[in-house]
Order: C-alpha cells, then sequence, then structure tokens
C-alpha cells in the first residue's frame, strides 16, 4: 500500500507540480510584467505599514487575512518539510524551493486578485475562492470539484500532517507516555470543534495572536543560529548552490536523476510550504475588507517570500549547518530538533517543539475554515457543516497517530489534485488578472485595503 501511495504522490508532485505550476507561474508572470519583481518593495511595504487589525461589520481585515493564510502556510512544512527535502533530495532541492517561490508570487497574486473580484455575500459575510472564479471560468461543475477538492485536502494537507508532524515532535522531547500525549491530542481535537463552531471571525481571533508571536520567536532562535556560527552557515549556503549546479546533478544516469529529484522534492516541499497554486490561502483573502482585488493579491507576494524565501531558507541554514544526519525522511521533525539542540542544547528542543505543536494548531485552524467554505459553497447548510467541522476536528487525533510518511504521500496527492482546475481556471482568467494588475496604477498611493 505504502509503494502504491508513493507511486501516486510521484506523480502529482512530479509533472503536476513541478511543470504545471511552474508554466502557470511564469504564463502569469509574463502577462503581469512580473508583477512579483516590480512591486515586491511595495508589497512588503503595504503588508508592514499599511494594515489595519480591525474588520467592521463582521468582515475581517487586511492584517486577519493575512495571518489566516500565513497560519495555512507557515508551520511544520517550514520545519519537518525542510528537513525531509533535504533527505530526500539534497541540499539542491533549497534552489529548487526558491524558484518554485519565485514563480509562486505570480500565481497567488493572481489567485487572491481573483478570489476578491468574484466573491460574494453569503449569511452577511464576503465568501470567495477559486471554487467562485473557477465557476465564472469554466463552469459551476468544476466550481464543484474544486471544493469537493479542497474538502478532502483539508483533512490531509492541512490537519492530519500537521498533528502527526506535532505529536512526533513531542514523543521526541518529552518523557511523556505515547498515551499521555494522545489524550492531549484529543483535548486539541475538541478545542478545534469548538474555534470551528465560531466560523471565520472565530478562527482569526487565534491565528493574529499566534502567527505574529510564533513566528517572531522561530526567526530569532535561527538567526541566533547564525550569528554563533557564521562560517557553518556560509558553508551551508554555498552548498545549496553547489548541489544544485554541480557538473554530477546535471548529467545523464544516476547524476540526471539526482537533479531532477532534487528539482521533483524541492517544487514540491516549497509548495507544500507556501500553497501557491493550491487556491487555499485565497478563500481567507476573499473575506477580507478592501477595494482593490489587486491590491489585496499584493499580500499574497508577501507570503510566499516570508514563507519560503525567509523561513524555509533558514531552516535549511540551521540543518546544513549543525551537521546532524540528514539520511531519513521519516524522520523530518527529529532533524530540525536535534539541529537546533546543537547550538543551544536541550532547551532549544523543547522551545521548538511547543512552537511546531502552536504552528500546527495554527495551520488546523485556517484549513478547518477553508473547508468550512467549501461546503457553504456547495449549498450545505448548518447540519452539513457540522457534521464537517466534527469530522474534521475528529481528523486530529486520528492524523496524529497515523503512520508519518503515509500522511506526508497523502497530502501529495491532494496538492496536486486541487492544483488541476486551479491553474486552468487561471490561466483562462489571465486577461482579467492582466487588467486587475494594470489598475495598481490608478491606486499607487494606496497601501491599505479599505472597507468595500
Amino acid at each position: 500500500m505504502q509503494e502504491v501511495l508513493h507511486s501516486i504522490s510521484v506523480f502529482f508532485s512530479g509533472p503536476i507540480m513541478v511543470w504545471g505550476v511552474s508554466a502557470v507561474g511564469l504564463i502569469i508572470s509574463c502577462g503581469t510584467r512580473f508583477v512579483q519583481v516590480r512591486l515586491l518593495f511595495r508589497s512588503i511595504k503595504t503588508v508592514l505599514f499599511g494594515m489595519r487589525k480591525g474588520g467592521e461589520k463582521g468582515q475581517i481585515s487586511s492584517f486577519q487575512a493575512v495571518t489566516a493564510a500565513l497560519s495555512g502556510t507557515i508551520g511544520t512544512g517550514n520545519i519537518a518539510g525542510v528537513a525531509i527535502a533535504l533527505a530526500t533530495g539534497g541540499a539542491g532541492a533549497i534552489f529548487w524551493m526558491w524558484v518554485s517561490a519565485i514563480l509562486g508570487m505570480a500565481t497567488k497574486f493572481a489567485e487572491i486578485t481573483m478570489a476578491v473580484r468574484f466573491r460574494e455575500r453569503k449569511d452577511g459575510r464576503f465568501v470567495g475562492g477559486p471554487m467562485y472564479y473557477l465557476t465564472h471560468a469554466i463552469g459551476a461543475r468544476t466550481g464543484k470539484l474544486f471544493a469537493w477538492l479542497c474538502i478532502f485536502a483539508s483533512f490531509f494537507v492541512g490537519n492530519m500532517v500537521q498533528a502527526n508532524t506535532a505529536f512526533c515532535a513531542l514523543l521526541e522531547i518529552t518523557s511523556f507516555e505515547k498515551q499521555t500525549i494522545m489524550i492531549l491530542f484529543l483535548l486539541l481535537s475538541v478545542v478545534t470543534g469548538v474555534v470551528l463552531a465560531g466560523g471565520m471571525g472565530r478562527i482569526v481571533s487565534v491565528t493574529q495572536f499566534l502567527v505574529p508571536v510564533m513566528a517572531a520567536i522561530y526567526l530569532l532562535g535561527c538567526i541566533a543560529v547564525i550569528v554563533l556560527h557564521p562560517v557553518a552557515c556560509w558553508r551551508a549556503v554555498c552548498l545549496i548552490f553547489s548541489e544544485a549546479f554541480s557538473f554530477s546533478s546535471v548529467a545523464g544516469g544516476i547524476g540526471g536523476s539526482l537533479f531532477m529529484q532534487a528539482m521533483r522534492v524541492g517544487c514540491s516541499k516549497g509548495i507544500f510550504t507556501n500553497e501557491a497554486g493550491l487556491g487555499s490561502a485565497p478563500i481567507a483573502h476573499a473575506a477580507a475588507e478592501c477595494e482593490s482585488p489587486a491590491v489585496q493579491g499584493l499580500f499574497g507576494i508577501f507570503e510566499v517570500l516570508f514563507d519560503t524565501i525567509v523561513m524555509c531558507t533558514l531552516t535549511a541554514v540551521v540543518i546544513l549547518s549543525s551537521g546532524v544526519p540528514v539520511s531519513s525522511a521519516s524522520d523530518g521533525i527529529q532533524i530540525t530538533l536535534s539541529a537546533f539542540a546543537q547550538t543551544f542544547g536541550q532547551t532549544a528542543r523543547v522551545l521548538l517543539g511547543i512552537s511546531v505543536l502552536f504552528f500546527g494548531f495554527a495551520a488546523i485552524l485556517s484549513w478547518g475554515g477553508y473547508g468550512d467554505s467549501c461546503v457553504l459553497f456547495l449549498n450545505g447548510g448548518k447540519r452539513a457543516r457540522g457534521w464537517y467541522r466534527l469530522a474534521y476536528a475528529s481528523a486530529v487525533f486520528v492524523g496524529a497517530v497515523f503512520p508519518v510518511m503515509a500522511v506526508w504521500e497523502l497530502a501529495d496527492i491532494f496538492n496536486g489534485l486541487m492544483m488541476i482546475p486551479n491553474l486552468l481556471g487561471l490561466v483562462l482568467l489571465l486577461r482579467i488578472i492582466q487588467k486587475e494588475s494594470d489598475r495598481l496604477k490608478q491606486t499607487k498611493k494606496e497601501l491599505v485595503c479599505l472597507k468595500k
């Protein structure tokens, strides 16, 4: 069974992710005259200085939308996912994570822009996402297909992977028995259900606090390692480039397969961390107060930059500079924990383990909101949404004790399945994306999304 899952996962995380996402990202980049490069600094300025923290009349603010989206991306993928990428694709995989991120910035810009452009009002609040713009671009059946795929993906990509990684981290860093930690995750399932019952408003009220605090703690830890071991960290950076461009990596035979493995793993894990092309984060952004779809799209550029270029790179440098063996992909979280322990000892392992738990919980909440929005799109009433929330909360406990590699394989499969209709829709909507991008010239002084 594991071999079958692996084969399917390789297919979807190979041709679908590497070529599909890269091609669409390049098409959108060219169509928008590389908006991710032209407006990179404006995107950063908008996020850091142009957001209000309070939504009005039941809506969420741009700040809340960003934290909700980032909570779905900044998490175990940045910590355990990077270690798995290094173990299965080598140091060169990190370079391909950067490549996927650069193209992914344009893709995420387009996704968020279209999500706001075609959003609707339901139950007194804005709702939107790929299911809405795919309905416009292709048809209602495609929109419903994406909604179903997102619902299933929420259980694996945003739930079981996060819970499993956090569970393994706690097993590694604490002296508690497995049964005790299982009880903890049973309680976490209950808390997840309570938060989801409050809808997107309650979700963002939690994520807007968790994400900035936990991201700051993790960043400070990574920066401290670099400051204390500058030579080793510089060698780690050089290793990333040397393995990505060495002759042996691009030669035929075994060398060629190593090159393709690094590219496949790097792109797939990069996409897993920043979710560009999946269509998940736009669901959160569609609920935000904003006047211009493209201005809201700028937040997507920043999200990919911060998530992959900054967070994943720092994790990779810490691991590679530590000298910790990275030969086993099944030990993803243990590899990262051991790497930090080389500098900070056992205290760092405990702090990092707690960070993983909170990062994972924030991601679980965000993906629960995405799935709930898809149930609403399918005209699901209170009863249908209630059953979804119950099943989703229960999956937190199930995912915690599920075999680790099986969870990651399923996550890659559903990543690929979600991307197929979403990427097709973005290509068909390219002209509208271009028009919305051009309107940014008319709002050049606008650095804050105002109430619509």
